[in-house]
């Protein structure tokens, strides 16, 4: 079956749970060796997803149109915000453009220019995001779990109780960005450019945080300092200079919001 990226494609068989006959559309974002990965469009029961399948269990029904930035803003304006999926948006401009609420899920937005865009409350959970200007954008509680944003420029975004879940910021520039009640758990912020951005409330547990002159000067609350501060006293390094500095910090690293699982730290002698 000959099938490329940006194909439109249905659902004719019932060997798979979501992307069976109950899909009516859906979206062809990757082709990986004999496989294709589509991402849900349309369902009979609502179901959405990005599912990596045989293409010989599809129907294709149509082609991705070729991005029109007049069309496709002239669609944000009437409302018609799922519609411009029928667009490709890798390397679309869509500066300024009101995507408030948007269900962007698993879109491929990979090199597109969305700098002080509207992306407040947007679901973006899933979608590729790499390499993307969101400089300036406004993502205060936007749904990017999961999202692959390496290499993105975030710089000044205003990321407010944003949900990053798992999401990869490899390399991003997060310079500047309020992060503030974000959600970064198991995010993987290595190599990310963190200079004066805002974590304050922002909860990084089990993510990987880079130690790097990137990561200098950011804003954090008490919360983090408590964290960052358990993980340096918990170091077994054996230099009289460390012991002394450990000691001396153990009562506030040990106020570490994690501490009854983790265990409380206890004075070493020098």
């Amino acid at each position: 079956m000959n099938v490329r990226i940006g194909d439109f494609v249905k659902g004719i068989t019932d060997d798979f749970v979501i992307t069976s006959a109950k899909m009516t559309r859906g979206v062809v974002t990757d082709i990986r060796g004999g496989s294709i990965v589509v991402r849900v469009l349309d369902h009979d029961d609502g179901a959405t997803g990005v599912y990596t399948v045989d293409p010989e269990k599809f129907e294709v029904i149509g082609h991705q149109k070729q991005f029109d930035r007049a069309a496709v803003l002239q669609l944000l304006k009437d409302g018609c915000k799922k519609a411009i999926l029928d667009y490709d948006l890798r390397g679309a401009d869509l500066r300024s453009a009101n995507l408030r609420g948007a269900d962007l899920r698993g879109a491929n937005l990979m090199g597109a220019d969305l700098s002080d865009a509207d992306l407040r409350s947007a679901n973006l959970r899933s979608a590729d995001l790499r390499s993307a200007n969101l400089m300036g954008a406004d993502l205060r509680s936007a749904n990017l779990r999961g999202a692959d944003l390496r290499s993105a420029n975030l710089r000044g975004a205003d990321l407010r109780s944003a949900n990053l879940r798992g999401a990869n910021l490899r390399g991003a520039d997060l310079s500047d960005a309020d992060l503030m009640g974000a959600n970064l758990m198991v995010a993987d912020l290595s190599d990310a450019d963190l200079r004066s951005a805002n974590l304050s409330d922002a909860d990084l547990d089990y993510s990987c945080y880079p130690l790097w002159c990137g990561s200098l000067h950011l804003k954090a609350d008490k919360r983090l300092a408590c964290q960052l501060a358990y993980h340096l006293c918990s170091m077994q390094c054996d230099d009289a200079d460390y012991i002394k500095m450990r000691n001396s910090i153990l009562g506030f690293a040990n106020q570490f919001h994690r501490v009854d699982e983790c265990s409380e730290l206890e004075e070493r002698e020098i």
